[in-house]
């Protein structure tokens, strides 16, 4: 038993069961007013005995919240399951509705590391398999999902042009449209090809040090870093915001438009809205 549960606490019991849930998924589809669901576009490589195990269901439910759009987390490159399973329960926590995962650059879903960390997460939330992040980041933009990458406030100077939104200061992107945040590996951060596939960058300022000196702490852990900006993106804006009403502040700016700080100052938004679009 010790050998079957890699020497980790069993209390003389082991469970089998099946794998969970994880298709695999090419893009997103367009996100309609009429039933706010999310589409996706299954992998045609998948086996008879994955669409067995994983279903062929192509929806999923829409969000309960009624002023936001829908919202997927997208993780590459978190290699540690301990990490990734607290960025499973972070997400299940603040209501995601889906967690994309790359599985070619992250832990395996089956290690009992992860799930324990997860605290359960794993068995509530919508888990999807992405075999081909850059091409499923694409896709759905292209339909009409908008792609945020979380990076360091030192990042490539070579993609400063991007707007940027700043944690805590930020007003919630899922208030304009459906959204993938893309979250990198715990070291190097998230790759470039996907960094240069998104419309903003999302960034985590750190406070002044502190009087000792700086010791080198210039970053957060990815998991506790996630948890920050999941936190940013489910902040409800404002009672003025309703997703599918017509009675917006004001009427909409054509995609990729730049709000005039008079223009924000008209809708009641603070400056960093102007960064979302």
């Amino acid at each position: 038993m010790d050998r079957m549960t890699a020497d980790r606490p069993h209390n003389g019991v082991i469970l089998e069961a099946s794998p969970l849930p994880m298709p695999s998924v090419e893009e997103l589809g367009e996100v309609q007013p009429s039933n706010r669901q999310i589409h996706l576009t299954l992998s045609q490589k998948q086996t008879a005995e994955e669409r067995a195990l994983y279903g062929t269901s192509q929806i999923l439910p829409a969000p309960h919240e009624s002023w936001r759009h829908p919202f997927v987390l997208l993780v590459d490159g978190v290699l540690d399951p301990g990490n990734l399973g607290n960025i499973l329960r972070s997400a299940y926590f603040f209501g995601v509705d889906a967690v994309a995962i790359c599985v070619n650059t992250c832990a395996p879903l089956s290690s009992p590391t992860l799930h324990k960390a997860a605290s359960g997460a794993t068995e509530a939330l919508n888990i999807l398999a992405i075999q081909r992040p850059a091409d499923f980041v694409v896709a759905s933009s292209r339909n009409g999902w908008r792609i945020h990458a979380a990076v360091a406030p030192e990042g490539d100077k070579t993609e400063l042009s991007r707007p940027q939104m700043i944690s805590q200061k930020m007003t919630s992107p899922l208030a304009r449209g459906p959204s993938i945040l893309m979250m990198g590996a715990e070291g190097e951060g998230l790759r470039k090809n996907l960094r240069s596939k998104a419309r903003s960058n999302v960034i985590i300022a750190g406070r002044q040090r502190h009087s000792i000196g700086d010791i080198g702490v210039d970053s957060l852990n990815v998991s506790a870093a996630t948890a920050v900006l999941l936190a940013d993106f489910m902040t409800n804006p404002g009672e003025g915001w309703n997703r599918w009403s017509s009675a917006r502040p004001t009427k909409p700016e054509p995609e990729g438009t730049m709000l005039s700080d008079e223009k924000s100052e008209k809708m009641n938004l603070p400056e960093e809205a102007e960064k979302l679009f």
